[in-house]
């Protein structure tokens, strides 16, 4: 999944990447799973402290990429990443 929304990347680079990011107190990654543990999305967060466009506080959490498969798309999963990372 994290190669369909970045495909310009490699995947050794973005394992190498989020690897480094599981690690991190900065980061924050959700997965959507159904009832037999399928993956259908996930959310990827950071802990932003230079600046962001809109935001007049820092630290803040900024999304730096939600993705759901196609064939689940328009079933409220991105609505329910987006609720959990609010938490």
């Amino acid at each position: 999944m994290i190669h369909d929304l970045w495909p310009h990347h490699t995947l050794d680079e973005l394992r190498e990447e989020f690897l480094e990011e599981l690690g991190s107190k900065k980061h924050k990654h959700f997965l959507a799973l159904d009832e037999n543990g399928n993956y259908l999305g996930f959310i990827n967060l950071s802990l932003r402290s230079d600046y962001v466009q809109g935001t007049s506080s820092k630290p803040v959490v900024y999304v730096e990429g939600i993705y759901v498969k196609p064939e689940y798309r328009k079933q409220g999963v991105t609505k329910q990443l987006i609720h959990q990372a609010e938490k």
